[in-house]
């Protein structure tokens, strides 16, 4: 298994596109500047009134599937 940790900050409008599926993924850089490419859909359960905001903890298996996607701020 692989783990990434990660900042998110999107406002509610921002996020918007891609909880519509209107844009798919995100990209985003872990702490050691690797860029990963995120479906957009695996953040909705994050999303607040005030977007989506705060520090993400990435898994996966070794072919690169997700196993979990965990906010821990």
């Amino acid at each position: 298994m692989r783990t990434f940790t990660f900042k998110v900050n999107f406002s509610y409008h921002e996020f918007m596109p891609f909880y519509q599926g209107k844009i798919n993924n995100i990209e985003v850089r872990d702490r050691e500047q690797q860029v990963i490419w995120i479906n957009g859909r695996h953040f909705r359960p994050f999303l607040t009134l005030n977007g989506v905001n705060g520090l993400f903890k990435l898994t996966l298996s070794q072919r690169g599937d997700i196993i979990s996607l965990n906010k821990l701020e």
